[in-house]
């Protein structure tokens, strides 16, 4: 396949939902345990969520375990001006010569599926309101999204290229470029967020010392939280409630601890760095 063909675009389109799906939700499930607020509720569109956000982290993988064979059997590259499309050479380019850029951040990628999505079916037995699980289910969601943003070089790869390229060609560079640092912006604040909650949440005494339990429409979500009484629409308004504050660097919150002066201040020096 021709890079920056239809083909191709169709499949980095495929790769880079994949990939927002994974920087949206499994941040959120790092901060949040999402995914066990889900599947903790015994209503039938809590047991229909849930199966679908498993399936999802799963089909993750799958996609990402396609991309190797996309890329290391089919994906044609460009070199001094001619189009390379013979196998070998593109096995070699990708297995030998961009091992390290590309091979080896797919394999981590993939990963997940053998060291997380397997043992946690073995451990999908969960209990109504019981909101925490045993250690390796709390550690899981860290591993499964460290591992499957190793697949964010492709934003820098064969596939990103030949998106920009696309945007460029249907709008124009400025607007190509206004979309990439949109996304970014998105992701950065979207991470710093969850980072803001979670340290909000470590606190000795739960959110009660956090500046989350100062705002009158958070107080009784943020004992409610504490006392264990969780839902995902009660993790959603944590969220938003972070996300202003990443959003605005802080205006309108007052950090009431060491710890959330620590993330304002890494949040603060990011932002103005991308900006």
């Amino acid at each position: 396949v021709p890079p920056k063909s239809l083909v191709h675009l169709t499949w980095a389109l495929t790769v880079f939902t994949t990939l927002a799906f994974v920087a949206a939700y499994e941040p959120l499930d790092i901060a949040f345990d999402m995914t066990h607020l889900v599947c903790a509720s015994s209503t039938p569109s809590s047991t229909s969520s849930c199966r679908a956000i498993n399936v999802a982290h799963v089909l993750a993988s799958f996609v990402f375990l396609a991309d190797i064979l996309f890329k290391a059997r089919v994906l044609g590259y460009e070199t001094r001006g001619a189009v390379v499309t013979d196998r070998k050479s593109i096995r070699r380019r990708y297995l030998v010569d961009r091992r390290w850029q590309s091979f080896v951040p797919d394999v981590m990628a993939v990963s997940p599926l053998v060291i997380v999505e397997l043992p946690l079916l073995v451990l999908l037995t969960v209990e109504p309101g019981d909101y925490r699980r045993n250690s390796y289910q709390r550690v899981a969601p860290i591993l499964r999204c460290i591992l499957h943003l190793a697949k964010l070089h492709d934003c820098l790869d064969d596939h990103g290229m030949c998106m920009y390229e696309k945007l460029c060609d249907t709008f124009d560079t400025l607007k190509a470029s206004f979309v990439a640092l949109l996304l970014i912006y998105f992701f950065v604040e979207h991470c710093l967020a969850c980072m803001w909650f979670i340290v909000n949440e470590q606190h000795a005494n739960g959110l009660k010392q956090s500046w989350m339990h100062s705002l009158d429409d958070l107080a009784a979500d943020a004992d409610a939280w504490d006392a264990g009484n969780r839902t995902p629409s009660m993790a959603i308004r944590f969220w938003i409630a972070a996300f202003y504050w990443g959003s605005t660097a802080g205006d309108g919150f007052t950090a009431v601890n060491t710890r959330e002066r620590l993330v304002g201040i890494v949040g603060i020096v990011i932002m103005v760095n991308l900006v």
